[in-house]
């Protein structure tokens, strides 16, 4: 294999060219995964804060004490 030939080192060069582009690719659907994962990240933790906040909401109102509403002392809702 000769280092000069010129059909070889335009093979060579394609090749590389394409690999630079197929790089290039995969560093932008990384860069988009990783925005993606972060946004998630964003949306779970947010989603944790509000199950923290109902469970305690949950607690305050099973630990409140319960009176017997009779149904019909309510009023219909178009009063």
């Amino acid at each position: 294999m000769a280092h000069n030939d010129p059909a070889e080192n335009d093979r060579l060069r394609e090749r590389v060219t394409e690999l630079e582009t197929l790089l290039t690719h995969v560093q932008h659907d990384f860069q988009q995964l990783n925005e993606v994962i972060l946004q998630q990240q964003d949306r779970f933790t947010a989603i944790e804060r509000q199950l923290v906040r109902l469970e305690q909401q949950l607690r305050t109102i099973a630990d409140a004490p319960t009176e017997a509403i009779d149904p019909l002392d309510e009023k219909p809702p178009h009063y």
